[in-house]
């Protein structure tokens, strides 16, 4: 259900904001002025030209007046020259107007989508796991424009307001009784439009929250494409669609509806009320001829302004709702900016180790610690893992050891200073990353390769393809390093995928290797092959390992078992499995 009464910004409040807003504003009040005045010269034409030159009426003594001021002669073709500059010159001044409001508009757009963008890949790990890709794709894609346009749309108002008041203006100085006449009449008119104004408030957060499931739809469609093919779900997840879809369109429907209302309302309405000024100024305002003539023309020239406001306004409240909606993603982002100070120690090597000293953990928001007391020590060079059921914690001591979370208690101690007291960017790029789910972009494999390391040389990522063992598929490959890889690595298996993402682990000879069920989902062939790679890096390396699978961690110096969110045991492969302990039944587990 929607709230009609929802109330959304203020117009106006946000003035100011898009670029050359005032720049605009003031060459729209002189578009005004020109065409308005060049219209008005109309009055003293049709008095030369009826023969009542000397009965002049008091607007049209003042035009004349400013003629004789600047020099020109009071005659038709003069008259008439000026007519054509200044009502030729006002569109032009209003064309400058639309090209500036644009460019400032789309200006904006991009500097908020920057925003938001920026924001969010600064915020901490925490914030940004937890945000729907739906709700930042809609907002980044639909609403950040949708800003924008409400942004432009406000100056466009204002802008309109002002011409109003100058052709009103002109108006009251043509016959201040017609112009008492029409505002009395315009209100009426604005009293027959309010109720349809007022729905278009719900239809605009309506539009907004239906936008917004359309593109969380999408995203989890295409996200579990494979699963719906493989399951023969097509049929759900296009009924599913076709309901949406119909919401959509329904919507959509239903606001254009609306305006087309409120378009009809103030374009029928101000006809009826055009001849009812006529009749009454020439019934009972003794009005000359030639005012009502040219007062009829600038109101003519009025009504469509009055109409432009009108969808104005109506629009502005149509994308309204956005502007909370994208100000309450940035601030949040804003708010949970990682700590990335510039006063904090750069890291440049690992010297002897990495120390996690009674180290916990606890989610925001929750009371109850998935890390309790984990106490593990990572010598350089060594390799280490971490073995445990699901939901062990091991993903999350990795992500403490990313700098991605940090402990609640204890400290994690990097050559004896503590994590939180290094920069985490300088931390990080000397980090190789490797988990179960590839991430690779539909760019060259040259592109991949380098994504964290673009001043890579070829020798180099030749180099890291063939440690990877990766070298000899990619020369056979006819475009070789600029192999177009296909959304997601697609043309290569999940063997050549887990390799490649190994590789670019290693490009920047970085001094921590990560693998985070990095082998979990290949087959035992692959396995040996990226075992033995790891098995080579080994040594030359600080390499940790994640894995439920033991024999890919066959040749650790060291295994830490973790359940509970905590460290049951720790030894070598042989140690472990003579125990007689947790490690000892994963052990049996797996050999049966």
């Amino acid at each position: 259900m929607v709230d009609y009464n929802y109330t959304p910004p203020r117009i106006f409040s946000n003035l100011g904001k898009l670029p050359n807003t005032w720049i605009s504003l003031a060459v729209m009040i002189l578009a005004g002025a020109s065409e308005g005045i060049g219209l008005a010269l109309f009055v003293p034409i049709v008095e030369i030209m009826s023969g009542n030159a000397d009965q002049a009426t008091q607007g049209a003594a003042w035009l004349t007046a400013g003629l004789e001021f600047v020099g020109l002669p009071r005659s038709v073709p003069i008259l008439l020259v000026c007519v054509a500059v200044l009502v030729i010159g006002g569109f032009a001044l209003t064309y400058l107007q639309a090209y500036l409001l644009n460019r400032g508009k789309y200006q904006y757009v991009k500097s908020m989508r920057h925003r938001l963008f920026k924001a969010l890949f600064q915020s901490d790990w925490h914030h940004l796991s937890t945000r729907t890709h739906g709700d930042i794709v809609n907002n980044l894609l639909v609403e950040s424009t949708r800003y924008g346009q409400s942004l432009a749309f406000e100056v466009k108002a204002l802008a309109l307001i002002a011409l109003i008041i100058v052709y009103l203006a002109i108006g009251a100085a043509l016959s201040i009784e017609m112009l008492l006449v029409v505002f009395v009449l315009g209100g009426l008119v604005a009293a027959a439009v309010t109720p349809l104004m007022r729905r278009a408030i719900g239809l605009g957060q309506e539009t907004h929250t239906s936008n917004r499931d359309f593109s969380f739809f999408l995203v989890e469609a295409l996200r579990s494409s494979k699963l719906i093919k493989v399951t023969a779900s097509e049929e759900l997840v296009e009924n599913h669609f076709q309901s949406i879809n119909e919401d959509l369109r329904r919507i959509f429907f239903r606001s254009e509806t609306n305006s087309e209302r409120i378009h009809f309302s103030v374009q029928a309405l101000p006809v009826l009320a055009l001849t009812i000024v006529i009749g009454v100024a020439h019934l009972y305002l003794d009005v000359e001829t030639s005012v009502i003539l040219v007062f009829l023309v600038i109101i003519a020239r009025l009504a469509p302004r009055l109409t432009q406001l009108q969808q104005t306004c109506n629009q502005y409240i149509l994308r309204a709702p956005t502007i909370p909606a994208i100000r309450a993603m940035i601030a949040a982002a804003e708010d949970a900016l990682e700590n990335q100070a510039l006063a904090l120690k750069k890291f440049d090597a690992l010297e002897t180790e990495i120390l996690f000293e009674g180290v916990c953990y606890r989610f925001p928001e929750t009371t109850v610690d998935v890390l309790t007391d984990i106490s593990i020590r990572i010598a350089k060079h060594e390799m280490v893992a971490l073995i445990g059921s699901s939901g062990a914690g091991k993903s999350t001591l990795v992500d403490m050891l990313a700098s991605l979370r940090q402990p609640t208690g204890g400290a994690i101690l990097i050559d004896g200073t503590p994590l939180t007291e290094l920069d985490a960017r300088s931390w990080r790029r000397r980090i190789g990353y490797v988990t179960q789910e590839i991430t690779l972009f539909n760019d060259t494999l040259r592109n991949n390769l380098c994504f964290v390391h673009p001043e890579a040389t070829d020798d180099e990522l030749w180099e890291s393809l063939r440690m990877a063992e990766l070298d000899d598929v990619i020369r056979d490959m006819p475009d070789g390093l600029e192999t177009m890889l296909g959304e997601n690595g697609v043309r290569l298996s999940g063997g050549q995928r887990q390799r490649l993402a190994l590789a670019r682990a290693l490009v920047g000879k970085p001094e921590i290797i990560l693998l985070d069920e990095a082998t979990s989902a290949l087959d035992s062939e692959v396995e040996r092959a990226i075992q033995k790679t790891i098995d080579q890096i080994a040594g030359q390396l600080t390499v940790i390992i994640v894995s439920h699978r033991l024999s890919t961690v066959r040749n650790a110096n060291r295994i830490y078992v973790i359940e509970q969110g905590r460290v049951v045991e720790d030894g070598s492969y042989d140690e472990l499995v003579a125990s007689n302990g947790r490690f000892a039944e994963l052990h049996k587990i797996q050999a049966t």
